[in-house]
């Protein structure tokens, strides 16, 4: 359980690097699932934490084509 939650502190961090639910509105559309943007008055992701969480994802494997993530919440 240690090992993954180092794993994935990293993107953990990153949902909280905005007022919620930003980042994980944002990283869900990312991956494929549609849920809109946020509603005012929040404004969407930053462009700086945009780079950081697709560079977070990536590492991780989350944005990978076969990825658990892509297939379960990718538009069907």
């Amino acid at each position: 359980m240690r090992e993954m939650l180092y794993k994935y502190l990293p993107l953990i961090r990153m949902m909280y690097s905005e007022t919620n639910p930003v980042p994980l509105k944002w990283a869900l559309n990312h991956v494929g699932a549609d849920v809109g943007k946020p509603r005012k008055p929040l404004q969407e992701l930053s462009e700086a934490n945009q780079r950081t969480m697709h560079q977070t994802m990536e590492r991780l494997g989350i944005l990978a084509e076969d990825s658990y993530q892509r297939e379960y919440f990718g538009k069907k």
